[in-house]
């Protein structure tokens, strides 16, 4: 019988601190944990250990954040438990120096080249990978940061990456009919999520537009911004990007009080754009003339927006204020662009490793925080680079937090990413690190940690090297799920039915079938019944 190896695994998330007054019990209950085992016949099954650690890492997979939120009612009932989550997570991030390494997988080989001695860089090499810690400290706008280990300027890069926005925008001038390449255009991808053909096309416009702003453009941001909200009302279930913020401030940059209906259109698409979406778009003309314009009006909203926007409310100056922060926010000149706007902007524009460099290059000059680790760590994923990610959550987990919950949310992340990158060995120390630092209670603010937990060790059933193996994570997970209320919440239950499928368990099914019933009676009482599904509406994925 083969141990699965232990390793020392850091994280990336920011910490997440649920309970302030949690206490770690030292003297833990950890039954079954430790009994599971890589079953097989020796070789046959390190080699299967290899296999399984020597996939390549670097293809992109589904996109989980950090507490794994699939909507708003989860975030909520999440948000009931986490109290100061956000405040405390900002309050008390810190800094410090962390010693870069490098973790070498098996089979894998060092070769010397400009990236290792200049930045201790994650080059691939036989058949191996060296994981890239991401923790270089070079204050040079030059470095080496491409996956093939040639060296990327960054001043370059930016020229290159800006190069076809402008572009696009003077194709945009000279010919109005080429707007039409520009407009919102539906497409349905996985599932029912609509995408946008043209998003991408139409916020390099924009991009090129806010270092390049001429009186003439007018139409063309009123275009840009009208586009963007009807984006934003068929696309977009939740939240908002700076791609309509900026839309909106390079057209109220203009101060044409005949615009404050468009901006008042792209504040009302949601909920997040109601919040987010400043009302000051609406009054840069002059909060006198934007009444007069409103009251000669016969919008539906008019007496609303009149409420709005009355004079004793807002100031001119407070309106001019805001304006000078939001030039601040979308600088006229590309050089005083943050890197970490570079990043994103890349990644809009699907250009990868650019993204990716950029990225690392504003990481390189920021302490090693909760906050900048986390950042670090979920563009690197969402890019496409789950082993980069990997190993920033590493670092992050290693940072000594001052609450207990904070490691444990850490681990679930970094569990989370090993998982999908089927590094099963990581992701199991990595559970097993957060079942030692759980509290033993299962109630109350402990309740939504059990939950997560033992759902992770269902999910990992399917990735389990060997079947015995798998068959011992699901006892291991079922004995772990006693005496955890509210089943019903975190889809544990549906991670517990996968993992039994997966194996072909029909007496463990008939078990989960039966909590399920009963977590179904348990939600039912507390806040109702699930609405009904008719007969011809296909079952939610």
């Amino acid at each position: 019988m083969m141990q699965i190896p232990a390793r020392n695994e850091h994280d990336i998330t920011a910490p997440h601190p649920l309970d302030a007054s949690a206490t770690v019990d030292p003297e833990l209950d950890r039954t079954g944990l430790d009994d599971v085992q890589t079953a097989g016949t020796g070789e046959t099954d390190r080699k299967a250990l290899r296999r399984t650690m020597n996939r390549d890492l670097r293809q992109p997979g589904p996109r989980l954040l950090d507490l794994h939120f699939t909507d708003y009612a989860a975030a909520s009932a999440a948000a009931a438990e986490a109290g100061p989550l956000v405040a405390a997570t900002r309050e008390h991030a810190t800094g410090g120096v962390l010693i870069a390494f490098a973790e070498i997988l098996e089979d894998a080989q060092r070769r010397p080249g400009p990236r290792q001695s200049r930045a201790r860089g994650c080059r691939r090499s036989g058949p191996g990978r060296i994981v890239h810690p991401v923790a270089r400290h070079t204050t040079s706008r030059e470095s080496p940061q491409t996956t093939e280990g040639e060296t990327m300027n960054t001043a370059t890069e930016q020229d290159r990456i800006l190069r076809a926005p402008r572009i696009a925008l003077d194709r945009a001038r000279q010919d109005p009919e080429t707007w039409k390449d520009l407009a919102f255009h539906a497409e349905h991808g996985a599932g029912d999520r609509m995408t946008d053909r043209h998003r991408a096309a139409r916020f390099a416009v924009l991009w090129a537009l806010q270092y390049d702003r001429r009186p003439q453009d007018l139409p063309l941001l009123r275009f840009l911004l009208t586009q963007q909200t009807t984006y934003y009302r068929e696309a977009v279930r939740m939240g908002m990007a700076p791609d309509l913020t900026l839309a909106g401030f390079l057209l109220a940059e203009h101060r044409q009080a005949e615009d404050l209906w468009l901006h008042w259109d792209a504040k009302n698409i949601s909920f997040d754009t109601a919040l987010g979406y400043h009302l000051y778009h609406l009054l840069t003309a002059g909060i006198a003339t934007a009444t007069e314009e409103v009251r000669a009006g016969s919008h539906p909203d008019r007496d609303r927006i009149l409420h709005d926007i009355t004079a004793t409310r807002h100031t001119d100056a407070a309106v001019e204020e805001w304006l000078t922060e939001q030039r601040t926010r979308f600088p006229a000149d590309p050089a005083d662009e943050a890197l970490d706007v570079w990043a994103n902007h890349a990644a809009r524009l699907g250009e990868r490793e650019a993204s990716r460099h950029f990225i690392l290059e504003w990481a390189a000059g920021r302490p090693r925080t909760d906050s900048t680790l986390n950042t670090l760590q979920y563009h690197l994923d969402h890019l496409g680079y789950p082993a980069e990610a990997v190993a920033v959550q590493q670092e992050n987990v290693a940072i000594p937090d001052p609450f207990p919950g904070a490691k444990i949310h850490k681990l679930f992340a970094l569990a989370q990413l090993q998982r999908r990158t089927d590094d099963f060995p990581g992701a199991w120390h990595s559970v097993q690190e957060i079942r030692r630092v759980l509290s033993p209670k299962k109630h109350g603010m402990e309740e939504g940690k059990w939950r997560h937990f033992v759902k992770e060790c269902f999910l990992l059933v399917p990735i389990a090297p060997h079947p015995t193996t798998a068959s011992q994570l699901l006892a291991v997970a079922e004995h772990e799920l006693q005496g955890i209320p509210r089943l019903w919440m975190d889809g544990v239950l549906d991670a517990a039915c996968a993992a039994a499928e997966h194996l072909g368990d029909r007496q463990a099914l008939d078990r989960y079938g039966v909590l399920r019933e009963a977590a179904d009676r348990e939600r039912e009482a507390e806040i109702g019944p699930l609405p009904r599904r008719s007969a011809e509406e296909p079952p939610a994925p």
